[in-house]
């Protein structure tokens, strides 16, 4: 298993993130936060909270607050804000300063360390259009390119159980 700038590639044995609780598995989207309080960690100073979704920040109603703009900001761990804290956090910093602008906006932070426009995808359409955004930003770029040991990661990576089956090298 590796972990190369944000990147979370799943083996036979479990990722240090994993071990540490930080992350569980998912058979859909591989793996997702662990929901839970502040937990004091170098990826997120200050303490990481996790929603009920998996989401880093606080729970979110299905919809919107009236009269408000629902933006769900979706990507990897520069959109999580890996190594800074929640309100730095791009998502963050883009809904406080559309509402200085005077625009009525709440900002979902869909951020996942790791993962890929499949798990985004995936992460969307599963779990995240039920929150009604009216605007979808993405932000996946390094994961890409990341090798897949020969397959993309919608064949190379499925849960059975507990067990990961997949491509090994």
């Amino acid at each position: 298993p590796l972990l190369r700038a944000g990147l979370l590639q799943l083996g036979e044995q479990d990722h240090v993130l994993l071990r540490r609780g930080l992350f569980e598995r998912d058979p859909d989207l591989f793996w997702k936060l662990k929901p839970g309080p502040n937990v004091e960690t170098p990826i997120a100073p200050g303490g990481l909270r996790v929603n009920d979704l998996g989401l880093r920040g606080p729970e979110w109603p299905r919809s919107p607050s009236p009269g408000n703009i629902r933006i769900v900001s979706l990507g990897d761990s520069c959109t999580f804000g890996w190594s800074v804290e929640e309100n730095s956090a791009y998502p963050i910093v883009l809904g406080k300063d559309l509402r200085e602008r005077g625009l009525h906006v709440e900002v979902i932070n869909a951020g996942v360390p790791g993962y890929t426009s499949l798990q985004g995808l995936r992460f969307l359409k599963g779990d995240l259009l039920a929150f009604r955004p009216r605007v979808v930003t993405l932000c996946f770029g390094w994961n890409e390119l990341w090798p897949a040991r020969g397959q993309p990661d919608v064949d190379r990576h499925t849960f059975r159980g507990d067990r990961y089956r997949g491509h090994q090298q």
